[in-house]
């Protein structure tokens, strides 16, 4: 069966995956997608292992049967492409195998907000020793009454990851199931439509919901204002998730205390006079607040380990033998 890989894939990590495929595998691994020369691999190509498939790209791969994004999230392939892939019943997949990295990202960004860490350090890089000052101390943890938007893999492993230190829990799912779980404690559960009370009642919001219609802009200025003067925000799911300009305005007005963005808006930023690159819009400069740790999309560090690509692999092996019900993290 012929496997084709788009995309950076490091020699150790192509060597394990054909050797653990075996002889019944043909795989390539190519840095860009097919081009417009003839090519007799592509015609027979199976599986796809790509995270940006397109439709010109679909045309040259007439035997395609599954599409497997080798990390979180869809929300990069357009919708013309996710009509084809519909059309031609086309297998798609993607690959969370970065949850409990994320969910460490998502702790130790919480923990750099309320500990004041990366104020402190810039501080004391310039010089500055203020030991034991009384101003600016950290905000403790203990007590503090978490907000999980969302509760999937990700929001469940950073709910136990912060049992201990004595917080409050309230989750908001799409549906208001109560988790399973009993080794996690929560206060209360609200569906999608309890967005507001939900908000109303915690003080420490954690997104953890991919972006879709339903979600781009879902936490506009109204919501802000609801969390309160008092409120920490982190962000390690979409940037649009949360509005720009709203999130901007209400650090800058100290509508909400702090934030930690680990995602943003633009991902591709013309470089400024000095050759600086920031991904967000000019007139939302969260570079000059005092009040935001900026994170350059990093919660999947470190995202070349085997886990990965165990997953990938897997279902590869789950559709080649039939086994379609194994297959994991189904989205079409």
């Amino acid at each position: 069966m012929n496997v084709l890989f788009t995309g950076k894939v490091n020699l150790p990590f192509a060597d394990l995956i054909t050797t653990r495929l075996g002889s019944n595998y043909i795989c390539r691994f190519d840095e860009l997608p097919p081009g417009d020369s003839e090519d007799p691999f592509l015609s027979s190509v199976k599986v796809w292992v790509y995270g940006f498939p397109a439709l010109k790209t679909m045309e040259k791969l007439p035997s395609l049967e599954m599409i497997i994004v080798p990390f979180t999230g869809f929300q990069q392939i357009n919708q013309e492409c996710l009509e084809e892939i519909k059309r031609r019943k086309i297998i798609l997949t993607n690959t969370p195998w970065n949850t409990i990295n994320t969910a460490q990202h998502n702790v130790a960004l919480l923990l750099t907000v309320l500990n004041r860490t990366v104020e402190y350090h810039n501080r004391m890089r310039g010089g500055d020793w203020p030991k034991f000052q009384q101003d600016n101390q950290n905000f403790p943890l203990r007590h503090r009454h978490i907000g999980l938007l969302g509760y999937g893999r990700i929001a469940s492993e950073i709910h136990r990851m912060l049992m201990p230190f004595g917080c409050r829990f309230s989750i908001l799912n799409r549906s208001g199931r109560v988790p399973s779980n009993p080794d996690v404690l929560f206060e209360t559960c609200y569906d999608s439509g309890g967005l507001h009370s939900f908000l109303a009642e915690i003080d420490t919001l954690i997104i953890s919901v991919p972006q879709s219609d339903e979600t781009t802009g879902l936490i506009g200025a109204k919501e802000l204002e609801l969390l309160g003067k008092d409120a920490v925000l982190i962000n390690t799911s979409r940037g649009p998730v949360v509005d720009e300009k709203a999130l901007y305005q209400s650090l800058k007005d100290r509508m909400i205390m702090m934030a930690a963005i680990d995602v943003w808006y633009n991902y591709h930023p013309t470089p400024d006079e000095f050759g600086r690159k920031f991904p967000w819009s000019p007139d939302c400069p969260f570079n000059e607040l005092d009040n935001i740790i900026l994170s350059p999309h990093r919660g999947a560090s470190p995202i070349y380990n085997d886990e990965r690509w165990e997953e990938v692999i897997n279902n590869i092996m789950s559709f080649n033998q039939s086994n379609i019900n194994e297959i994991t993290n189904r989205i079409l």
